[in-house]
C-alpha cells in the first residue's frame, strides 16, 4: 500500500539501510517510521526505541544523540 511504501523510503532515507531492513524493522515497528528510525540507529528493540522516543518528547534526532 502506497502508505507503507512511503514509510519505507522514509526510513531508508534517514537510516541509509537498504529496503528489506527498512521494511522488516517497520513491521516491527508497528509502521511507525519514528519508532523503526530509532530502533536503527541505536540498535534496540521496539519497546527500548518507544521508550527513548518518550523521553526525547518524539523528536527523533534527540532520541538518537541521547546517550544511556
Amino acid at each position: 500500500d502506497k502508505l507503507q511504501e512511503r514509510a519505507i523510503q522514509i526510513v531508508m532515507k534517514s537510516t541509509n539501510v537498504p529496503r528489506t531492513l527498512a521494511a522488516e524493522t517497520l513491521e516491527y515497528a508497528e509502521y511507525s517510521c519514528k519508532t523503526a528510525i530509532v530502533m536503527i540507529r541505536k540498535d534496540c528493540d521496539c519497546e527500548e526505541a518507544k521508550a527513548v522516543l518518550v523521553k526525547a518528547d518524539g523528536f527523533v534526532r534527540k532520541a538518537i544523540e541521547t546517550e544511556e
